[in-house]
């Protein structure tokens, strides 16, 4: 089980550094194309499509973060009442909502990912191939649903709660 847990720190360690790299490349471009645009009259060719790639891959690499921790966002409009009367069954559910929903979104993306292989889609400004940038988000989806399993197997922290305090 140590194992098992170094092997998660590590991922979350992996995916937070992509996440900050990303965030910091994202806030670095942003300042050299304003920079360029207002000082020279010349922003950076397809500054924009950059940051909105780079702006997917920081999402999805939030997205490991979260589902690693289970520390979901939670809107208790109807589950507080339940959680109270019956916390380990709304954990469960709200345990296979969330795994079924990440492996939705890792089993989509993964779809669009080879269409967009298939069809030799490309993004419009930079014609960079949108097979690797949808790939991108599919493997973090991914590796976020294994981790969302890891922490339900192993009684991961997080929303699993509902908040509920004893």
């Amino acid at each position: 089980m140590l194992t098992v847990q170094r092997l998660r720190r590590a991922l979350e360690g992996a995916a937070a550094g992509l996440g900050m790299t990303v965030l910091f490349a994202m806030m670095v471009l942003t300042f050299v194309d304003v920079l360029a645009r207002y000082l020279f009259s010349a922003p950076i060719f397809g500054a924009v499509e950059i940051v909105q790639f780079l702006l997917a891959t920081m999402i999805f690499a939030g997205f490991v973060l979260v589902n690693s921790r289970n520390a979901h966002i939670v809107v208790e409009l109807f589950s507080a009442p339940l959680a109270h009367r019956w916390p380990k069954l709304m954990a469960g559910f709200s345990g296979i909502v969330s795994i079924a929903a990440m492996g939705l979104v890792a089993w989509a993306l993964f779809r669009a990912a080879l269409h967009a292989a298939s069809r030799g889609s490309t993004s419009v400004v930079l014609q960079v191939p949108l097979a690797w940038v949808v790939g991108v988000m599919a493997g973090l989806s991914l590796l976020g649903f294994a981790l969302l399993a890891l922490a339900l197997a192993i009684g991961g922290s997080g929303s699993a709660s509902h908040g509920v305090e004893e």
